[in-house]
């Protein structure tokens, strides 16, 4: 007898349904290493072969998860390409993602405010998520104390700018993404004509006179805002939409302009290189959980974490009704 009556083709995308599909019950690693077994019991239940010629292939406690979790499984249903089946598989399978997320992600434009140690480790995770198109801006050089916590440049970087060489190393990450730069200062000037065209925008920069510039900005051009700020252990983390709800606030409700605020950079205050991947990470996780539709409450949040003392605090925020920025 043989053993092998024929040879099925089972295709990426079926396998990867009846993947996210037995994930449900099995686990992610169940799921994904199972999806194509499952996609081939399927194809043969369909043509009605004989289960006993195949029994030394397949598991038929499959064939019986087929009954009894009722799988029911669209192959036509993603139009993702088969390299990014591949490539984002660990996100589509997850039902918060899936397809209509990750064509989100995919679709969205963003701008990067600052090359530094927020924004380098926030453009290469948001790269590898799948980020269609990002704008990275900064007018500096990379310089050996930046070795320590901006996480895409070497040694043989010194010099050289720091959007140019961050962008060259998302490209590797990320072929597919359409990665654009600008070595300039963002001015009250420029900001328009250089940030008009992307609906995200993550605040990376390292002083007040530039996040109140970008707030005011992303406020009246309605673009949501994701910023973040960095002081020895602790990292900040707030997302803006004060335009989207009376209840929502913007960055000058927390941190009023004309109040006395102490400005200090990394140089004087102190870092640990840690803090600064981890406040990028923040950020893109951030970032992508707006994207896909989280809760409208994100944006009146203000998180602090202490990376010392492993305390995260979550304060609730609202709309300063005297802001000279957002009040109503």
């Amino acid at each position: 007898m043989n053993v092998i009556d024929e040879i099925l083709p089972i295709s990426n995308n079926s396998a990867f349904q009846f993947s996210k599909a037995l994930g449900k019950y099995e686990g992610i690693a169940g799921g994904i290493s199972s999806g194509a077994v499952l996609a081939a019991a399927a194809e043969i239940h369909e043509k009605k072969k004989c289960i006993k010629k195949i029994a030394s292939l397949l598991s038929l406690l499959l064939l019986r998860d087929i009954c009894l979790h009722n799988y029911s499984v669209n192959f036509n249903m993603i139009s993702l390409s088969e390299k990014n089946f591949e490539k984002y598989s660990r996100q589509l399978i997850m039902d918060r993602i899936g397809e209509s997320g990750q064509k989100k992600i995919m679709n969205s434009s963003i701008c990067i405010i600052g090359c530094g140690g927020l924004g380098t480790t926030t453009a290469q995770y948001l790269a590898m998520t799948g980020i269609g198109k990002m704008l990275l801006i900064d007018f500096d050089k990379v310089e050996i104390s930046n070795l320590n916590r901006q996480l895409s440049y070497l040694e043989k970087d010194i010099g050289k700018n720091k959007a140019e060489v961050l962008k060259r190393n998302i490209q590797k990450i990320n072929p597919e993404s359409d990665v654009s730069i600008i070595k300039k200062k963002i001015t009250n000037k420029n900001i328009n004509s250089l940030v008009k065209d992307c609906k995200f925008v993550i605040d990376c920069s390292d002083n007040f006179k530039t996040k109140f510039l970008i707030n005011e900005y992303c406020f009246k051009k309605k673009k949501i805002l994701v910023s973040a700020a960095l002081q020895n252990f602790d990292v900040q983390i707030f997302s803006f939409k004060a335009w989207g709800n009376k209840k929502n606030p913007c960055y000058e409700c927390i941190f009023p302009r004309f109040s006395q605020l102490t400005e200090l950079t990394c140089d004087q205050m102190g870092m640990v290189a840690t803090v600064a991947g981890f406040g990028g990470i923040m950020q893109a996780i951030t970032l992508v959980n707006i994207i896909i539709g989280c809760k409208n409450s994100v944006f009146r949040e203000f998180i602090i974490f202490d990376s010392f003392s492993r305390d995260m605090k979550k304060i609730k925020v609202n709309k300063n009704l005297m802001c000279k920025i957002c009040k109503s």
